[in-house]
């Protein structure tokens, strides 16, 4: 339902990028979210809009927003070509909080 006291329209604007998904942003209406991805491939019609043959490999990634009440309040879906898309992460302490680290005054 609509209502103009909560800014949704704003809040979606924040994660419209993977990379806002994935980091957040401040201030927003959304409390979490959850976020699925498959591997697929493209039926005749998703093949055609992407420009490559039916049944390429693809990653379906689908989302479910919800409000700081734990509502849902968004949902949606994409398809990616398989070789258009991925995912990088880093792991441990970045190298610049590692380096100081042991450093004596």
């Amino acid at each position: 339902m609509y209502d103009p006291t909560r800014p949704l329209v704003e809040a979606e604007m924040e994660v419209t990028s993977l990379q806002g998904l994935f980091e957040g942003a401040g201030g927003s209406v959304l409390k979490h979210g959850d976020l699925t991805i498959e591997a697929t491939v493209l039926n005749e019609d998703e093949a055609r809009l992407l420009e490559v043959p039916a049944l390429t490999a693809a990653l379906n990634l689908e989302h479910v927003f919800y409000d700081l009440d734990n509502r849902p309040i968004s949902w949606g879906w994409f398809i990616c070509r398989g070789d258009r898309l991925r995912f990088a992460t880093k792991v441990g302490i970045p190298e610049a909080t590692r380096a100081g680290k042991g450093e004596m005054a």
